[in-house]
């Protein structure tokens, strides 16, 4: 076999295939990135937005904030769904930019504290996350229409690939003594 294959969650398996397996192969790569777009697209519309043991990186602040992420997240789809959507998503928006700040504040700070290698790519993230945020609420604020269903797509779409692949690949340096975490090794840790 090419690949070497993991458990990711308790149901889910993933066959992880070295990058210059794929590299020299454009159609392999553009076959994967589709079958990954097409798989996120369908986890993204069936996604409830609900916290999971498994979405967990060993870290007990930062898990803590990963699920208020995910309330957060549930709010948007809660009052995108109301009467007074409008107002309810900028209500909804303003809460999970400002949790946003503070929890980016925090990782960032342990980022750089724990000497991560990765901490200005996980930054820029960050930055593009907070730009999108900012301009859905100004837009919202405007009275643009479909607004509510786009803030809706991003924030489940952002915090699938945020918590559940970004934020795993510092896991290595994020647990708290003593806690474990899914396995990962350095082929792993790569952005």
């Amino acid at each position: 076999m090419i690949g070497e294959e993991k458990v990711l969650f308790s149901d889910t398996r993933a066959l992880f295939i070295p990058s210059p397996v794929i590299a020299p192969r454009p159609i392999l790569l553009w076959t994967v990135f589709e079958n990954y777009e097409r798989r996120m697209t369908l986890v993204n519309n069936a996604f409830q937005c609900v916290w999971k043991k498994e979405f967990a990186v060993g870290n007990a602040k930062i898990d803590e904030d990963h699920k208020q992420f995910f309330a957060l997240v549930e709010g948007i789809r809660c009052g995108s769904r109301s009467a007074n959507s409008g107002r309810r998503l900028i209500e909804a928006l303003n809460r999970l930019i400002s949790f946003a700040r503070e929890h980016f504040a925090v990782e960032e700070e342990m980022m750089v504290l724990k000497e991560y290698p990765h901490t200005e790519s996980h930054i820029r993230h960050h930055a593009g996350l907070m730009a999108k945020l900012e301009e859905l609420r100004q837009r919202c604020e405007a009275g643009e229409t479909g607004v509510c269903t786009e803030a809706l797509a991003f924030t489940k779409s952002w915090i699938l690939r945020h918590v559940l692949l970004v934020d795993r690949q510092f896991i290595p340096w994020l647990r708290d003594p003593g806690q474990t975490a899914p396995e990962q090794n350095e082929r792993d840790r790569r952005p």
